[in-house]
């Protein structure tokens, strides 16, 4: 039993990064207001990193996966496809996201052509390794330039 203990004391906490948001903190310091909108800026400005435009893709991610609350995992998210969000009133889906009609119907007027079968974001890419890779550096390139980078 002491050995339990002893153990369990040296446990580090390792609480996750968030971006503080009003009402908990003034509207001046949300830090996932200025995300958001940062996202969108970089998108309709055309920037680029590492020679990969950065899309309406990205604030389409970050409000699917607050909204979602699916994990960013390769094997679950970026494996989604038209097919699996449906809008709440549809039974036979099993994913369901809160306020979606707005976003899915923005997400599906990005992809005219698409089917149930076509992957939710960046579809072009086959392997769906290198698009959370595009991801992550975009995502990375959003917080350095909203100034986010470290969490307080």
């Amino acid at each position: 039993m002491a050995t339990c203990r002893k153990h369990l004391a040296k446990l580090k906490d390792n609480t996750r990064p968030f971006f503080r948001f009003d009402p908990l903190v003034s509207k001046a310091d949300d830090a996932y207001k200025k995300l958001l909108s940062t996202a969108k800026a970089m998108s309709m400005k055309c920037i680029e990193e590492r020679g990969i435009p950065i899309t309406v893709d990205l604030y389409d991610l970050i409000l699917f996966l607050v909204r979602s609350l699916v994990r960013l995992l390769s094997a679950e998210f970026y494996a989604l496809t038209h097919g699996d969000v449906m809008v709440a009133d549809d039974p036979r889906r099993m994913l369901t996201i809160r306020d979606t009609q707005r976003l899915v119907a923005r997400i599906c007027a990005h992809k005219p052509n698409r089917k149930l079968t076509t992957l939710l974001l960046r579809p072009q890419y086959a392997k769906r390794t290198t698009a959370g890779k595009v991801f992550q550096q975009q995502f990375n390139a959003l917080l350095n330039r909203a100034g986010l980078e470290v969490d307080p």
